[in-house]
């Protein structure tokens, strides 16, 4: 139980730093780059950590789809390489 909630803990401070960064970058670089920007960097960390290039794009696409879908922040993918 307390991994379970060090991992949320963990996810909160995580989705909050990169909220706070969005909103400081965006006034300054405009919506379009930040948001191109993230894409980007979050791509290249899933190709960077996922066991091949396939398992790279599953994540990519799933999160992509729940996004477009739902609540990506209530419905965060979990998703382990270990």
């Amino acid at each position: 139980m307390k991994e379970e909630q060090q991992r949320r803990e963990a996810h909160s401070n995580l989705w909050n730093s990169i909220e706070e960064a969005v909103n400081d970058a965006v006034n300054i670089l405009g919506a379009a780059h930040v948001t191109s920007a993230g894409i980007q960097y979050f791509t290249m960390i899933a190709k960077e950590m996922a066991p091949d290039k396939e398992e790279a794009l599953e994540l990519i696409n799933l999160t992509v789809n729940d996004t477009m879908e739902g609540d990506a922040r209530a419905e965060v993918i979990e998703y382990d390489y270990h």
